[in-house]
């Protein structure tokens, strides 16, 4: 694994040294106003989402991060994680296990709003899996203003990538809270057949990728697809 954590940590520096990824502070679109906005408008076309493959990235019937792994979809998915999004809102603080600010530790389930049952999610790649009753993490997040319900989801793991990267640009943006030095976890799976029970983590504190256990517990935030 650890060939594949320089391939990918690699392809995301690259786009960030040879293209213009921003960030946009206090971004309004929809009405609604966002700390902080990753910018990926400048990166080459095929390495941005299209705004149907944006609007694809949460799944209509369940609304939650279509279920993906680090390099193809679950299924007959699409591999989300392919390309990141032209623009995407992050939540100005961690998410707790209700929907609401504050950091607290969740596993994989929880924290993209999967029910949190043994073999749900936390020993497959299924293309879909039971939705938790009451919405959890991501699903169950508002956003800073109330309101948006099913916009958040849980990011993809070179979504994260570049949040992490661009952390210093947003550092001391008003309204926004920095994130704890601490794991955070992405909606990406592993991709290999022994990696099913493992999804795709963030150590905060130095940057580091790793394949985390699924019903590990690590912090959160969300992020919403800006289309405008």
């Amino acid at each position: 694994m650890k060939k594949i954590i320089i391939v990918v940590l690699t392809s995301i520096f690259c786009i960030n040294v040879s293209y213009s990824q921003k960030v946009r502070a206090n971004y309004t679109a929809g009405g609604k106003t966002y700390a902080v906005v990753i910018d990926n408008s400048a990166i080459q076309h095929n390495s941005r989402k299209t705004t149907a493959e944006m609007n694809d990235a949460i799944d209509a019937a369940t609304g939650i991060t279509v279920r993906h792994s680090d390099y193809i979809g679950n299924g007959s998915n699409a591999n989300i994680n392919q390309k990141v999004s032209k623009k995407f809102a992050v939540s100005p603080t961690d998410v707790g296990l209700n929907g609401s600010a504050g950091s607290q530790l969740m596993n994989f389930a929880q924290a993209s709003g999967w029910e949190n049952t043994t073999g749900n999610v936390d020993n497959n790649r299924n293309a879909s899996a039971t939705v938790a009753s009451p919405a959890t993490g991501c699903k169950a997040y508002a956003g800073p203003s109330g309101g948006e319900v099913g916009k958040w989801r849980l990011p993809t793991q070179r979504e994260m990538q570049i949040m992490y990267i661009l952390k210093s640009s947003y550092a001391g943006v008003a309204g926004f809270t920095q994130f704890t030095n601490g794991s955070y976890v992405t909606s990406t799976e592993g991709g290999f057949a022994s990696y099913v029970a493992k999804c795709w983590v963030i150590e905060w504190s130095f940057g580091s990728i790793f394949n985390g256990e699924k019903t590990g517990t690590y912090y959160v935030r969300c992020v919403r697809d800006i289309v405008d």
